[in-house]
């Protein structure tokens, strides 16, 4: 059974799996529950920009390219939240986004230590910029080495118009407009029913123009994730077994796995896996070993996202639309004891505040 002093950490680190597993689609936001362009898993090539571009905004599963030269400049996500009691978190959909005059670098640097049945054990390797980088850029790594780079800005793509989500008052149009501060332009969305989008339907977003010509998005609804086991094991030696309620469409959208057992006490490794959207997956035994291996901490998690995706391309580079219901379980490791307070630790043991486990 969780403990309830644990909920502010397994929540904080639902947000950290989800940041992963949207960033393996390479799309790029600054809102809550995104990630910078170019994550973990799309750094090693574990899963790319999904969906076949074309002018009028192709549609498409994550894991297929989508070819853009100029790079993906982010776009918009339709968020459909599933009512979740393991994480306390209500039902609802909301659109939300950002998009950037540029396509922005991949923020961090993996090594990928194994590749295997859709998944990638990845390691991170530092990188340090001398001298310092200054506001407003990154320490990168590409073919020109390790160097700062100023970030794109965030910019204005005009007004969005939405159709295909039904809204609570049972439109199903919604207009969007920009919030725009003196650092960013993003797109938020007020928050509409769950289940505003049907597993299979369609929903377009059309902007008016802004820095960019006014283009056209869309992408596929699909079914929220459900996950009913409140835990999963995790053990060297054997497979982490993974499931969840299969959608009626098993071909529309794909599942990505970010499994992340080290993060409260200095990131040591995780797993990424963009695979079929089947109500099942096993991550190989040996991938799980070596993870655990790495080193452990308090409250591991494992982020579970059903996506779908529709890209276009505009003279720049690519716009993406992702379609997402994502969810989070705690890991249960043999050995491990998570803790915030020294009342959750056995008897002789105390909670050590620099990962959160009972030693």
């Amino acid at each position: 059974m969780l403990h309830e002093a644990s909920v502010g950490a397994r929540v904080g680190l639902a947000c950290a799996a989800l940041c992963t597993a949207l960033a393996a689609l390479g799309c790029s936001t600054d809102d809550p529950g995104a990630a910078a362009s170019g994550g973990t898993a799309g750094s090693s090539g574990a899963a790319g920009s999904g969906g076949t571009a074309g002018s009028g905004g192709g549609t498409g599963n994550a894991g297929e390219g989508s070819g853009a030269s100029g790079g993906v400049l982010g776009g918009f996500k339709v968020n459909l939240a599933r009512a979740d009691a393991v994480t306390n978190n209500p039902g609802f959909t909301s659109v939300h986004g950002t998009v950037y005059e540029s396509a922005r670098p991949p923020i961090g640097a993996w090594n990928t230590e194994d590749e295997q049945s859709g998944c990638v054990l990845l390691t991170p390797r530092p990188l340090l910029c001398s001298p310092a980088c200054g506001s407003g850029q990154a320490c990168v790594e590409d073919d020109s080495g390790v160097h700062c780079q100023t970030l794109s800005r965030s910019v204005s793509a005009g007004t969005l118009h939405v159709t295909g989500l039904q809204t609570t008052d049972g439109s199903s149009e919604l207009t969007v407009e920009p919030t725009i501060t003196t650092s960013s332009v993003i797109y938020q969305s007020t928050t509409l029913p769950e289940n505003a989008l049907a597993e299979g339907a369609q929903v377009q977003i059309e902007t008016s123009g802004g820095v960019f010509e006014p283009f056209v998005l869309t992408s596929n609804g699909i079914a929220t994730l459900e996950v009913t086991e409140s835990e999963f094991p995790l053990e060297r030696g054997s497979p982490a077994a993974l499931s969840w309620t299969p959608p009626g469409q098993v071909e529309i959208s794909r599942i990505l796995i970010t499994l992340d057992i080290s993060h409260h006490g200095g990131l040591k490794g995780q797993i990424e896996c963009n695979v079929a959207d089947t109500g099942a997956f096993e991550i190989p035994a040996d991938m799980v070993t070596a993870l655990i291996d790495l080193g452990v901490a308090g409250y591991p998690t494992v982020g579970i996202t059903r996506t779908a995706i529709g890209t276009t391309e505009i003279e720049r580079g690519t716009m993406e639309l992702l379609v997402y219901s994502a969810t989070e379980r705690p890991v249960i490791i043999p050995g491990l004891t998570s803790c915030m307070t020294l009342d959750e630790c056995p008897e002789g043991q105390t909670c050590d505040p620099a990962d959160f486990t009972c030693k």
